[in-house]
């Protein structure tokens, strides 16, 4: 197969301007071609069995009404989009063992199988490692315009807390961004729910930080909760739109930080709300993505647009800027992700 052309320019703009920078021409081609190939994987589905209510189908059905006339001219195979996508970033095949794998289970899954069932067994968690890993430029951007948004913010003496550490690779991208002078100086709090990932997070961070501690912390359920102010800079990446209540949860933040303090956080999100997004494939099976409680700032479950998050933040008194400052727009539908920077006033 030859090299295939760029998509239509008509559809769309590549982003550009500070902050994409950062994002190689392949991981933002690689998003489209992800974006294609569940495209051409979800047109594969036989779902006639399939309850029409179920939310995979209405998430599918939602899927090929926005992306079909997109990619309307574009007649390659479920295969040669693959294909593709590989060549344009063969990282991406950290992303495709991972969908492989839910796709397998589907008619389990359809069927009422409990996902963390499936990718919290043993021998499925190598997948998250490859997967939440700074080699996977997909989700390495994540990492990366968030370590660029804190950098400028870290001060000496700071104490900061990550939320939802996984695996270390947001800590890791941080400790490789700041200066050595910052990474003497800061104090790092790395918390996360699941034992196993925190383990994984010890060995990847061991001597990154000249201070670390590792705290168990679950946001829906704190037991202990940090004192009021305790923290100069909360971040995380794409674990707030798992908070069962979203405005409870941002106060409670609001509340750990210091006067001045920021809370710095990247989301995949979606360009309208009712848009979907390939990750969703994935993640919407999970419990957390849609037990949660709405409300007019948040409408939704899950990925949210980048403006609903500036609505939750303000109302919670933040001040809020993006990153990168090109705003995303919906004209530009494939890349997924936004970092927030709220800081809390002085």
């Amino acid at each position: 197969m030859n090299e295939p052309p760029p998509f239509p320019a008509f559809h769309f703009t590549r982003p550009s301007g500070p902050g994409f920078a950062i994002v190689s021409e392949g991981c933002a081609a690689a998003n489209e071609w992800m974006a294609f190939y569940m495209l051409r994987l979800l047109e594969s589905l036989d779902l006639k069995d399939l309850a029409s209510t179920h939310w995979f189908s209405l998430w599918r059905d939602a899927y090929l009404r926005f992306y079909q006339p997109i990619f309307a001219a574009y007649t390659y195979t479920l295969s040669e989009g693959r294909t593709c996508l590989l060549a344009k970033e063969p990282s991406a095949d950290r992303v495709l063992a991972l969908f492989d794998t839910v796709q397998a289970a589907l008619p389990d899954l359809l069927n009422g199988r409990p996902i963390e069932d499936l990718l919290l067994a043993s021998e499925n968690i190598p997948l998250w490692e490859r997967y939440f890993n700074i080699e996977n430029q997909l989700y390495q951007m994540n990492n990366q315009w968030l370590a660029q948004c804190i950098q400028p913010l870290v001060k000496p003496g700071d104490v900061l807390l990550e939320v939802g550490g996984g695996f270390g690779s947001a800590a890791l991208t941080l400790a490789r961004t700041l200066t050595p002078t910052q990474r003497e100086q800061a104090h790092l709090v790395f918390s996360e729910i699941v034992p196993f990932f925190m383990s994984r997070a010890r060995r990847a961070l061991g001597g990154q930080f000249a201070k670390i501690d590792y705290k168990m912390l679950d946001l829906n359920h704190i037991n202990e909760p940090p004192s009021p102010g305790q923290f100069d800079l909360i971040y995380g990446v794409n674990v707030l739109h798992v908070a069962q209540d979203l405005e409870s949860t941002l106060a409670t933040l609001y509340q750990w930080l210091q006067p001045g303090g920021s809370l710095v956080f990247s989301e995949a999100v979606r360009p309208f709300i009712d848009v979907p997004i390939y990750p969703e494939m994935v993640f919407g099976f999970f419990r957390d993505f849609h037990q949660v409680h709405l409300s007019d700032l948040r409408p939704k479950g899950g990925f949210l647009t980048q403006d609903h998050w500036k609505a939750l933040l303000v109302h919670q008194g933040f001040q809020v800027d993006t990153w990168p400052k090109s705003e995303l727009g919906p004209e530009y539908p494939f890349i997924y992700s936004t970092c927030l920077v709220a800081q809390k006033p002085k």
